[in-house]
């Protein structure tokens, strides 16, 4: 699940996987944890209208419940090609929202180590890794 690329949009927010919020408004960061995020986002100045939402993964895995499972390695693989079309038609800036989005996207981790921190590199298209 991603949104479509807009006119005004900036940046691209990469979270992990839609949760049932998500999945049932067709919209990305919809939920508690998306409110959340946006919250800070607008008092850093950043409006909602410019901004891609996206994730790892496209939909729930199968036969999990909602906000209890963790991705495993072949649901990320499966779903790697539609984002990395997603970010190869990126120009902003991209955004990865939590560890699983940065250790896929930019193979930073522990995510603690990064947090706040403006990492400025290519990406590496074709090497989206789950493991």
């Amino acid at each position: 699940m991603s949104d479509a690329p807009k006119d005004g949009m900036i940046y691209f927010f990469v979270g992990e996987g839609p949760g049932k919020d998500e999945i049932d408004r067709g919209r990305g960061f919809v939920g508690a944890a998306g409110r959340e995020l946006f919250t800070l986002a607008e008092a850093a100045g950043i409006s909602r209208s410019e901004v891609r939402c996206g994730n790892v993964v496209k939909c729930l895995p199968v036969g999990a419940e909602y906000g209890k499972y963790s991705l495993d390695p072949e649901a990320i693989k499966c779903c790697s090609s539609y984002l990395e079309e997603e970010l190869r038609e990126w120009s902003g800036m991209i955004v990865p929202v939590g560890g699983v989005a940065a250790k896929v996207i930019a193979q930073l981790e522990p995510i603690r180590r990064w947090r706040g921190v403006i990492v400025r590199r290519p990406l590496s298209l074709g090497k989206l890794r789950s493991s």
